[in-house]
């Protein structure tokens, strides 16, 4: 038996195609044949230059190790014995454009070398945007060499094995030779990482797993150096930079570069998850996962021995560490600018602020009551508790806004849920396996395609064995 829900989604039909990546750089997945209609990239094929970026170099090489040796080189004065005897003397990094900044030689010399695996990144990522021939990104390319907050070096914690690097191109390296080596049981392969239990029935998706663990991408924007897992993401974000608005959801009115986007979009309208301690509902099972553990269950096992902060995850707390790490990690490299703080996500928030020309364009959440704008959802949040008396919905600890047909996000005043949801009295989850979306093409009277989607949830379906939303 089928329960239906319906949502109509109004768009100018355009059958984007969508092409998937066939690059494995360390050969460890057994792929299954794709079908003659996708477009396989051969990126071994296209030669790649490789630049230094570092201040008043212009080495350049297509070779990626005679290229990752040369980077390296750039900071072997921290190893002297003139450098280790002044230990109050700041390291900057002279890569274009990037503001990081500390007093540990480690943490420098992994910063640097990530210079250069970043670039190969951005090289792929180039390579597959031409390949596809999808246009670019548009977002604003001055954080394109800002680095995340790295570790002082990366470890492997493959069973047995406790080796650690300086540099992530030979990290990867490293723990693909822990792949090759290791034999796992046929249809059962389990995490060899410490202090995981996950079990997996195909080796590809182990090695999808493991990625997790040591952070590996694949590529990266050329334009703005954001990350991706998969190219799969990197042409996504490419296209939904460019705002085409031929893929609309009527539910809230957010445009989609391509369909695949928007069917995918349109299931998370719909809460099929129901948390049995409280009212909250949630589209995944990762989210439900995550509420229960914040707000339910009172088990902080990641104690700060600096402090009295305990934390729920390990990422919180490896983040709050941060906190007691004397000196800021990056600093601003526009001319006459002295700003620095201690997080990636701080400094591009300044850029975009002190020195993107249109800085009204930030302002994107706006309050239906007053006409208030706002720069980010949180600060809209606290205005409708403080001045609007406003309360959270139930079970949850945040508001959620949409974007509107101005461009504007505004609160959300309703919540989508599945018909059987208030049936569940226990947490029995319906599978993501079993939610199938149909699609039906309809043309109305003025010619116009109307692009309808039909939700069908299968009833009893059970969520205990799926692991995909973790």
């Amino acid at each position: 038996m089928l329960r239906k829900k319906k949502c109509v989604v109004t768009n100018s039909f355009d059958d984007t195609a969508s092409y998937e990546s066939s690059l494995d750089l360390n050969n460890l997945k057994k792929r299954m044949k794709q079908p003659s209609r996708i477009k396989k990239l051969d990126l071994d094929k296209v030669e790649m230059n490789f630049s230094c970026a570092w201040e008043e170099c212009d080495y350049e090489s297509s070779h990626i190790n005679d290229y990752f040796y040369h980077v390296s080189g750039h900071v072997d004065y921290l190893w002297t014995e003139e450098w280790q005897s002044n230990k109050d003397k700041w390291f900057t990094c002279l890569w274009n454009s990037c503001t990081f900044q500390s007093h540990c030689e480690v943490k420098s010399t992994t910063h640097v070398n990530f210079h250069a695996y970043h670039t190969r990144l951005k090289c792929i990522g180039l390579a597959v945007l031409t390949l596809c021939e999808i246009p670019g990104c548009k977002l604003n390319g001055e954080g394109t060499n800002i680095l995340p907050d790295l570790p002082n070096e990366f470890e492997c914690n493959w069973e047995n094995c406790n080796e650690r690097f300086e540099c992530m191109q030979y990290y990867s390296y490293h723990v693909a030779e822990h792949f090759q080596i290791s034999e796992f049981e046929k249809y059962n392969f389990n995490c060899p990482w410490r202090d995981c239990t996950l079990q997996f029935t195909a080796r590809y998706r182990l090695v999808d797993h493991i990625k997790s663990h040591t952070q590996e991408k694949s590529c990266a924007c050329p334009n703005c150096g954001i990350m991706f897992a998969t190219h799969t993401k990197l042409k996504d974000h490419c296209r939904q930079s460019n705002k085409d608005k031929s893929n609309q959801c009527s539910l809230c009115k957010k445009t989609f570069s391509c369909e695949r986007l928007l069917k995918q979009h349109v299931r998370l309208h719909i809460n099929y998850y129901k948390c049995h301690l409280c009212d909250a509902s949630f589209s995944r099972a990762s989210q439900l996962s995550t509420h229960i553990r914040y707000r339910h269950i009172g088990i902080k096992p990641f104690k700060c021995k600096l402090c009295d902060s305990k934390f729920v995850r390990k990422l919180d707390f490896n983040n709050h560490l941060k906190k007691h790490t004397a000196g800021p990690l990056f600093k601003c490299s526009k001319d006459d600018c002295d700003f620095s703080c201690r997080s990636e996500y701080a400094m591009r928030k300044h850029i975009n602020m002190e020195h993107y020309d249109n800085t009204e364009e930030l302002y994107k959440y706006y309050c239906h009551l007053c006409d208030d704008l706002f720069l980010r959802g949180s600060f809209l949040t606290k205005h409708l508790e403080m001045e609007h008396n406003f309360h959270k919905p139930s079970g949850l600890k945040r508001f959620r806004y949409i974007e509107d047909d101005d461009g504007y996000y505004k609160l959300q005043m309703s919540r989508y849920e599945c018909l059987d949801i208030q049936e569940q009295k226990k947490i029995k989850l319906v599978k993501t396996k079993q939610v199938i979306v149909k699609k039906n093409i309809q043309t109305i009277s003025n010619g116009k395609q109307t692009l309808n989607f039909n939700v069908e949830i299968l009833k009893g379906a059970s969520d205990e064995d799926d692991d995909e939303d973790d």
